[in-house]
């Protein structure tokens, strides 16, 4: 057989090609030249299936990226999924047999990362647990079960000397407890109540569940309409809905906590994950009134503004240039191509707005001469605004990022060092805010219930009832 690979590779009858994601198929990027010969495959009936270490959501982004609908391998070989997802093949390690085996690497070779699966699920020990820790830090836990009058006593104990109570419990199940705002707001008349829905309190659709992917990304416009026509609707960036409506969150909590001060009332906020991407995707929502259509296709969009190009190394760089006739024939000069300067079909943005499909071709050629570090280098000596598009891998080691603590290196209770995203508002006064893990469920209930005056057999008792946790 490799005999007639040497000589004839062309006429080698493959029934099916299996490739590993990691350092293979995938480098930083996978190459448009790459994804072209994969959708050969697909045309001539060829499976191509991706065979990984990774989980099943981590091989299906993959997949999603290339528009591959095939089987797929995970955990390299322990979990096979079919095309619709169905399991055609699962064998997985015996838990307590999973967990000696992480203890024993914890113990003799403490310097490797584990990290255990099961399924679709990411399993975490908690003293390191990043993924909850990123929204949890600084945070007590004292699970109450506010269906029950003792739970929802423990709550009305708690609000009178709150100054904000926020909950993301849907309207009609707030109603269903005697907790929405409406039935409190007589006896906490200062409290700020803030409300974080899916959709908004009102309309057809206020009593709907909402995630971020759905209620931010999907349902305003952001998933379709911000990729390049023609391709698949965009990916969810996780948590983005969730993380900026949390800031819109703070800034009117803060901003009725101050009206709270002049007035002494408190009052009733309303933010919600449709309102915020509303509010992210409305300038495109009002361009597309006035002509301005969404998706584009790659020469639709405009040269030299919020575009984005790939370079000889494979990677791609974004830049903007506002002021045309500024600032494009310095563009030309860095990047070695001031004949693109002179051409009479772009002396004017207008003209270069008009003839933008031929300019766009051109700056494509001019980019792929150079890397993406040579052409951000370059441009920046200009003037111009440019970045790499970087990948979320490289925020660890960010020294941009790390010198503005909006990353920050940290030890987790087990002695693992790691890196941690911080909260991006920044004051003086306060500083570099100190950090401590999320809690565990349940291990702040005692403090918080005996500061209210519980006693330990109150709170013992409440623990075995289920009122607490």
């Amino acid at each position: 057989m490799e005999e007639k690979m040497k000589k004839d590779p062309q006429n080698l009858d493959i029934r099916i090609l299996y490739s590993d994601i990691d350092g293979t198929l995938l480098r930083n990027h996978i190459s448009p030249k790459t994804r072209e010969k994969i959708l050969e495959l697909d045309k001539k009936g060829i499976p191509f299936i991706l065979v990984s270490a990774r989980m099943p959501d981590g091989v299906r982004l993959i997949q999603r990226e290339l528009g591959n609908k095939r089987p797929i391998i995970c955990y390299s070989g322990g979990l096979i999924l079919d095309e619709d997802q169905n399991v055609i093949y699962s064998r997985q390690m015996d838990l307590e047999l999973a967990a000696g085996v992480w203890s024993d690497l914890e113990r003799v070779c403490p310097e490797i990362c584990v990290n255990i699966y099961g399924g679709e699920l990411w399993v975490v020990k908690d003293d390191q647990n990043p993924v909850f820790d990123a929204y949890n830090s600084n945070k007590r836990s004292c699970p109450i079960n506010l269906k029950t009058e003792e739970g929802k006593e423990i709550l009305f104990k708690l609000l009178e000397t709150a100054d904000v109570f926020v909950t993301n419990n849907r309207d009609k199940s707030l109603k269903k407890m005697g907790i929405d705002y409406a039935s409190i707001k007589e006896r906490y008349p200062r409290l700020v109540y803030v409300t974080v829905s899916g959709y908004g309190l009102e309309g057809p659709e206020k009593d709907f569940p909402g995630f971020d992917s759905i209620a931010f990304y999907a349902r305003t416009g952001l998933l379709c309409d911000t990729v390049v026509k023609g391709n698949m609707p965009a990916y969810p960036a996780s948590a983005g809905g969730d993380n900026t409506t949390g800031l819109i969150a703070y800034a009117a909590i803060v901003t009725a906590l101050l009206a709270r001060e002049r007035t002494g009332q408190g009052d009733h906020i309303d933010v919600s994950l449709f309102g915020n991407g509303v509010w992210m995707s409305g300038l495109l929502a009002i361009c597309s009134k006035y002509g301005e259509l969404y998706p584009k296709g790659r020469y639709e969009l405009k040269p030299v503004n919020n575009n984005v190009y790939q370079c000889k190394d494979g990677e791609w760089v974004a830049f903007t240039i506002l002021e045309f006739e500024r600032y494009f024939r310095q563009f030309c000069q860095v990047l070695e191509c001031p004949e693109l300067a002179d051409d009479p079909r772009w002396q004017t943005r207008a003209d270069a707005l008009n003839n933008r499909e031929p300019l766009i071709r051109e700056i494509e050629k001019v980019m792929l001469k150079f890397d993406s570090a040579d052409v951000e280098r370059r441009l920046r000596q200009a003037d111009v605004v440019v970045s790499r598009l970087h990948h979320f891998a490289e925020l660890d080691d960010d020294e941009q990022a790390l010198s503005n603590d909006y990353m920050r290196k940290i030890t987790f209770d087990n002695g693992q060092e790691g890196t941690m995203f911080m909260n991006p508002l920044k004051s003086e006064n306060i500083g570099r805010y100190p950090y401590r893990r999320g809690p565990l469920m349940g291990e702040d209930t005692d403090c918080v219930l005996g500061a209210l005056g519980y006693s330990e057999e109150q709170i013992r008792a409440m623990k075995e009832s289920g009122i607490v946790m």
